[in-house]
């Protein structure tokens, strides 16, 4: 019978460690969680950047024997086209770059219970 009461004080304080224990590993997780966010955010980022870099270059490749000719025409299309393809990703840069400072900023921690 003495080790059965003394079984039960130690659930009850184990109660208290096993809590501790669980909150520092959702913690942990938690923290984890957050970083695999930003690390994707920053890879989007570089990821359109990227894209938008590319799609200039490849227009100045395609356009500059046409802009020494002369065929304006030509030019100011392509860059039409250009400039709808860029504004596009540019605002999916924004929305990743906003969504990348959000996952940075600190995590308020719920206030506790009373």
């Amino acid at each position: 019978q003495g080790l059965s009461a003394g079984c039960a004080g130690m659930s009850s304080s184990s109660k208290g460690w096993w809590s501790s224990i669980s909150d520092a590993a959702a913690g942990a997780a938690d923290g984890a969680s957050r970083l695999a966010t930003q690390a994707k955010l920053s890879a989007d980022v570089s990821m359109i950047q990227s894209k938008i870099a590319s799609l200039k270059r490849k227009w100045g490749e395609d356009c500059f024997d046409a802009f020494g000719s002369g065929d304006l025409a030509t030019v100011n299309a392509s860059h039409a086209e250009l400039k709808r393809e860029i504004d596009e990703a540019a605002a999916k840069l924004k929305e990743k770059e906003d969504e990348l400072e959000k996952a940075k900023a600190p995590q308020q921690s719920e206030p506790a219970a009373t």
